[in-house]
């Protein structure tokens, strides 16, 4: 019996990012803005053993709006990607880490942070009361 998986969109951040011929923003690293959850993935060869239960995670640097000068790959939104093995199936989710940082720059619509090239003094404060939030008080959580 072949099944189709089935995939639904769960969530989308506001994203500011150009095109760009970046190399740590295009190909494989080119940044992902949609959570969806895709159950019963297809199997393209063999098949997923019945016994096999558990989850693989990756993390991922995954940047939501264009930087505050020069971009690093440590500077993006993190970016958790699951595949969870079960009763002979696999199903697939992703989901951002809403830090404070994330929350605060989605509810901007823009970077509030310069990243770890740029001088952190370029840095906005979201706050507008010296109270930032986020590591040292200038870098994005």
């Amino acid at each position: 019996l072949i099944t189709m998986p089935t995939t639904k969109l769960v969530g989308e951040a506001k994203s500011t990012i150009q095109p760009t011929d970046h190399p740590y923003l295009t190909g494989a690293w080119t940044p992902v803005h949609k959570e969806y959850e895709v159950m019963g993935l297809e199997v393209l060869e063999g098949s997923v053993p019945q016994d096999l239960a558990g989850v693989y995670i990756r993390n991922s640097e995954n940047p939501v709006h264009e930087p505050i000068g020069r971009y690093h790959p440590f500077d993006g939104d993190a970016m958790l990607h699951s595949v969870h093995f079960h009763d002979g199936q696999a199903d697939y989710r992703n989901r951002f880490v809403r830090t404070k940082g994330f929350e605060a720059e989605q509810k901007a619509g823009r970077a509030l942070w310069a990243g770890l090239a740029e001088d952190p003094r370029k840095s906005e404060d979201p706050t507008h009361n010296g109270n930032f939030p986020g590591a040292q008080g200038s870098l994005k959580d």
